[in-house]
Formats: C-alpha cells, structure tokens, sequence
C-alpha cells in the first residue's frame, strides 16, 4: 500500500499542461491591439472632443443653414483633417483629436513638426487636396441628381480648400508655399494668374495676390515641384468644381 499525501502537502500536486501553456507569450492580431486602444481613457476623451465639438458645430451652422448643409460643412472639415491624419503615419508623428470651431475650422495638434520641407509641405497639402476631391464628390452628385444641397457644398469645399492655400496663420498654405523656392513662386503666380484669367474667376485673386508677396520674400533655396505641382493641381480642380 502506497504512502498517501495530502493533496496541499508540497509535492503531492505536479504541473499541469494548462499551467505549462499558461506561461507561452500572449500572441495578439491587430483587431485585439485596436479594441485595447479603443479602451483606453485617452482614446474616449479624444472620440468625446471630437463628436462633442463636430454637434456643437452642426448646432451652429443649423442657425443659418439647413442641417444637410451644416452636416456637409462638418464633414468638410473633417475630410481635411482626415488628409492631414493619413500623411502622419508615414512621418512618424502623432497626432492628436479632432476640434471643430463653429465658423472657424477644424484643428488637431500634432505631436511634433515635419523636420523636411517638403514633407511640411506634403502635409499641407493633403488637407486642401481631400477638401477638393470631396468638392468633386458634391459637384457629381448634384450633376446626377440636381440637388441644390449638394450644388451649395461643392462650391463651399472648392472655395475653402483655395482659402486653406493662403500662407498666414495656420492655414496649410503657410507649410505649402514656405517650402517653395522663389522660383516655384513666380511660377505659381504667373500661372494663377493665367488661370484666374482664362477662367475669369475673382476666386483667384487672393491666391494670385499671396503668392506675389510671397515671391518677394526670402524663400527656400531648393526646388520642390511635387509642392508646386500640388498647389496648382488644387487650384485647376476648385476652379473646375465651381
């Protein structure tokens, strides 16, 4: 008959497989590491600012406008913020929650600045640009369905997104044309000119105006043609869109 141990004695139990495969490295995929940051405090007070200050600003706008209207102008400004958040990554730089400013704009913080110019200039552009596809988007759905919602915020999107070119303050012009050359800025001019012209549009003056003053000024000594490129490019489709 065996020596019988009581089942808490030391050595009376012996490891279990479940115990062994407990001690294996916890393997996650994508999906379970996005659940995780969507869980996070941070990541609810960011979805809190952003939604908070989006129905703040859709309560604003409904003040003059229809709410189709101030929701398109919403989503306007979201569609910009969105182009500035999809170049981020690739520069290795965070970026904060989305802020809605009624009349205004919308605002994220970024964690820290392009250090290459042309990458502040790509940065910069890629709001204007998504403003101007989004502008495109409008402007077909009213040629299909001549819905004059749709006709408004076509030409609203075009204007802003040439608005959002000028280099003052924080609009994404400052980054876009302080990274040209004074050579690419007397190009862009005279060719915004020639634009503004052949289309006879007086949406083109201040741009027009920007950028003369701009090439009088002390300007980058490397020519950047992907950043010109841009800027015209925006500037043909916001006068296409209108």
């Amino acid at each position: 008959m065996g020596t019988w141990r009581h089942p808490f004695q030391a050595g009376a139990l012996a490891p279990t497989p479940c115990l062994a495969v407990g001690a294996a490295p916890l393997r996650l995929d994508e999906g379970d590491r996005a659940l995780i940051r969507s869980l996070r405090p941070e990541t609810r007070a960011a979805w809190t600012v952003t939604l908070g200050s989006a129905a703040v600003s859709v309560i604003a706008y409904c003040e003059l406008w229809n709410v189709w209207i101030a929701v398109g102008l919403v989503s306007l400004k979201k569609a910009n913020e969105l182009g500035h958040r999809a170049r981020t990554p690739k520069l290795r730089i965070e970026s904060g929650p989305t802020l809605f400013l009624p009349f205004v704009g919308a605002v994220q913080r970024l964690g820290e600045q392009p250090r290459r110019e042309l990458d502040a200039a790509l940065l910069g552009l890629a709001g204007p640009i998504c403003s101007v596809l989004f502008a495109s988007l409008c402007r077909l759905g009213h040629v299909l369905t001549d819905d004059p919602v749709l006709r408004f915020l076509a030409t609203a999107h075009a204007v802003l997104a040439v608005i959002d070119l000028l280099p003052f303050g924080r609009l994404d012009g400052q980054r876009v044309i302080g990274a040209l050359s004074q050579r690419d800025r007397i190009v862009c001019t005279l060719l915004s000119t020639a634009l503004a012209l052949a289309f006879q549009s007086l949406l083109l003056l201040p741009i027009c105006a920007a950028l003369l003053w701009t090439a009088l000024q002390p300007a980058a000594q490397r020519s950047q043609p992907w950043a010109a490129g841009g800027l015209l490019g925006v500037i043909v489709l916001a006068l296409v869109v209108v």
